[in-house]
């Protein structure tokens, strides 16, 4: 049996000394001491260390996200603030405030630190849809496509959302500030395996895509997040090279010619069945996928240097990329690092739990007729929004968005606040999805307050996740 591991003087004096005042929170009245609190939720402590500006101790059982990481404490310090140190990487992100609400979500967990699951209470609840969400034509093509398919409802809307928005550009937008949103986003599917059914919620959508606009579905959709740089060359720019020009034998000076034309329509909707394959090769020195999808993201203007003085750069401008991916919820909490949480990468995508939603021994019963049917309302909308700019909030829906948005953009502490940072500018988008489907030219209550149905499931899908016991 392994010896456990101690936490040593030196790196409790090392975290003390970089301690965040946003990752320390004062107790409630009436709580007690910190040993009083652990010990009301029978959590073991090893003996305490004292230092200068407060104690700390060792947590007996290791940490609570993951147990084979024995070095993490928690911290008391001499002004009654509190603190949590998980001394490995990947769970360094978490705080006081995520390890309070762990073990005070539903009331004590014992288990976690113990072992001990009798009185264990649930985990965080499984994430509920607001029948807001279902609004117009995303709305009609659940209720459609749901009853005949073992994939989750909400797998089916995000997916849908997720393509229309690719096939309609970047063309129609909306501001925040300063900041230009398009409809472009990234979803990530978590689920267990094979039933969440991830798979089979995409094949009823890229069919339904495929009688909207065959040609975006032929020319538009790629498998797999290999690299920076074959993400880059996929949307990228026409590639030039310095020739020589020749005069009587000699080099009298330099043309620029064209070795690559590039891709004149840079919409790609990328299909990745695998997150944690990409996620895996981003942690590597030198990798330029996690830093280029973060550019995909925010505006599509992309460059990955390359070697030999005499060729220009690649590039993509306006690369206009949304992605699809699927993942399990322990593979993903296996390879998502400290460093994406921190990063904005983990907060660029909309994080959705999946599970199956029917038991179909022999399979749906889908008309084909109603697909056809949602097929043309499709290819109308997406007709209608590739034509449209700018779209503004009416009064009523501006009204709803000043109330929304001090709590959408005040952020919260912790792994919460890491990965759901961009709540406003997420909300946005799917409002203006929305708005683009009813083929309307500005964004009115119903659209936003759909897109705020769902941003609010992606919301709790997120606690639910990465702070969920187990599913």
């Amino acid at each position: 049996m392994t010896a456990r591991q101690v936490v040593t003087t030196a790196q409790l004096e090392s975290v003390a000394s970089q301690a965040d005042p946003g990752a320390t929170h004062a107790p409630n009245p009436g709580e007690g001491s910190l040993a009083e609190w652990c010990a009301a939720r029978s959590i073991k402590l090893e003996p305490a260390a004292l230092k200068k500006d407060g104690t700390w101790y060792t947590l007996s059982a290791g940490c609570p996200w993951n147990p084979a990481h024995e070095k993490a404490a928690v911290f008391e310090g001499s002004n009654g603030s509190r603190g949590f140190h998980c001394f490995h990487d990947s769970c360094s992100a978490y705080t006081w405030n995520d390890f309070r609400e762990r073990f005070d979500l539903g009331g004590p967990r014992r288990h976690i630190a113990t072992g001990d699951r009798s009185d264990a209470p649930e985990s965080p609840r499984w994430p509920v849809l607001d029948d807001a969400a279902l609004y117009g034509l995303a709305g009609d093509v659940v209720r459609t496509i749901a009853p005949h398919t073992e994939a989750d409802p909400v797998a089916i809307l995000v997916q849908y959302l997720t393509a229309f928005g690719n096939a309609i550009g970047s063309l129609p937008h909306y501001f925040v500030e300063s900041a230009r949103q398009t409809s472009r986003l990234f979803v990530v599917l978590c689920g267990q395996s094979s039933k969440a059914r991830k798979g089979s919620s995409w094949s009823h959508i890229r069919r339904l895509m495929w009688l909207a606009d065959p040609d975006w579905v032929e020319a538009h959709l790629t498998n797999g997040l290999s690299s920076g740089e074959g993400l880059l060359w996929a949307v990228r720019d026409p590639v030039t090279a310095k020739h020589p020009v020749r005069t009587n034998g000699k080099v009298s000076g330099y043309e620029d010619v064209i070795e690559d034309h590039g891709v004149d329509d840079k919409r790609l909707l990328v299909m990745e069945a695998e997150f944690a394959s990409p996620v895996r090769r981003m942690a590597r020195d030198g990798n330029s996928l996690s830093a280029l999808l973060r550019e995909c993201w925010d505006t599509g203007d992309l460059r990955v240097m390359t070697t030999g003085r005499q060729r220009s750069p690649v590039q993509a401008t306006d690369a206009y990329v949304s992605i699809v991916a699927h993942t399990t919820r322990d593979e993903l909490l296996r390879v998502l690092d400290s460093t994406e949480y921190a990063n904005g990468f983990a907060n660029r995508f909309l994080w959705v739990c999946v599970r199956r939603s029917n038991v179909l021994p022999h399979g749906g019963s889908l008309d084909e007729d109603d697909l056809v049917l949602l097929g043309n309302r499709t290819r109308t909308a997406i007709a209608s929004a590739t034509g449209r700019g700018r779209l503004r909030l009416d009064m009523d829906a501006d009204d709803l968005w000043c109330r929304e948005y001090p709590d959408l953009s005040a952020g919260e502490p912790g792994l919460l606040g890491a990965i759901t940072g961009r709540a406003e500018a997420q909300t946005i988008r799917l409002a203006l999805l929305y708005a683009l489907l009813d083929g309307a030219g500005e964004i009115r209550l119903p659209h936003l307050s759909a897109a705020l149905a769902l941003w609010r499931y992606c919301h709790d899908s997120v606690r639910c996740i990465f702070r969920g016991e187990s599913w």
